[in-house]
């Protein structure tokens, strides 16, 4: 009797399933098409063109630093024929730094950090490029010099006065990346920056309006103040920034958060990632 029932409740619970039948070609009705077979080929595959160029220079950047020098140049030069300021150019011998004559455009020069006083040097100036030591010690990557005008003499002109002060670079454009050539500028420094290089203020300049000619490598400041007797320390430095590209330092803030728990020493940390809004709220 036992066996009987528990057939039927088994029976009973039981449920027929029909499968639909397959339809001509075994495809199941509904289902979409394989679609008809295209006829191809194989395509001739060219191989892809590698740089075979090297990842980073063969050969190191070519750059000659001057290990320092002096020369003296006569200033009279400068004025030309009845101190009119017609006259030429000053190159201080062995030495990548010339004097220019101030056009009198320069009075009122735009980018000058000192109004030029409109007379013409007089006498005798020398001309001092910095060795490598020293300029490093300055903070400065580039060439450091300085021009001295004569002490005043009693009863002589005066030696002050406006004079152009051109820098050849070539020979040490390429010592640095980062579009080094592009970004040199002309900086007057504090003459404490030859004494006292390990102080900030020593090292803060002020630049100089100069014109960078990225071809002939040249850098040309139209009007630099001279004083006699004391000496005016220029540099020529990159900047943070030139027609290549910008590359100061950029501001590092918090991206993210940690903490840790003193008493079961568990750490935890988190970092935000922005998800952009789901269409439609």
């Amino acid at each position: 009797m036992a066996l009987t029932v528990s057939t039927v409740l088994v029976g009973a619970l039981l449920q027929g399933v029909a499968f639909p039948a397959a339809a001509d070609g075994g495809r199941l009705p509904g289902a979409p098409g394989a679609g008809k077979p295209v006829e191809g080929g194989t395509a001739d595959v060219k191989p892809r063109k590698l740089d075979r160029s090297p990842r980073t220079p063969e050969k190191a950047p070519k750059a000659e630093w001057i290990e320092g020098g002096r020369a003296v140049v006569d200033l009279s030069g400068l004025a030309g024929r009845g101190g009119d300021k017609s006259g030429r150019a000053l190159t201080a011998e062995g030495l990548p730094v010339s004097l220019l004559p101030a056009p009198p455009s320069t009075r009122q020069g735009k980018g000058s950090q000192a109004a030029p006083t409109g007379s013409v040097p007089m006498g005798k100036a020398e001309v001092r490029v910095l060795d490598r030591n020293v300029t490093e010690r300055a903070g400065v990557d580039g060439l450091l010099f300085t021009v001295t005008p004569e002490a005043r003499k009693a009863g002589a002109r005066g030696t002050s006065g406006d004079a152009g002060v051109r820098v050849d670079y070539s020979r040490f454009a390429q010592a640095f990346g980062g579009g080094y050539a592009s970004r040199l500028q002309l900086v007057e420094l504090p003459a404490c920056a030859l004494t006292s290089p390990g102080k900030p203020a020593c090292r803060r300049g002020k630049p100089v309006g100069a014109k960078n000619d990225t071809e002939k490598q040249t850098l040309t400041a139209h009007a630099v103040t001279l004083r006699a007797g004391a000496a005016t320390v220029l540099a020529a430095a990159p900047a943070a920034f030139g027609e290549k590209g910008d590359y100061k330092a950029t501001s590092l803030s918090p991206s993210s958060t940690w903490k840790t728990d003193l008493n079961s020493g568990a750490f935890s940390w988190s970092y935000n990632i922005p998800v952009p809004d789901v269409p439609g709220g």
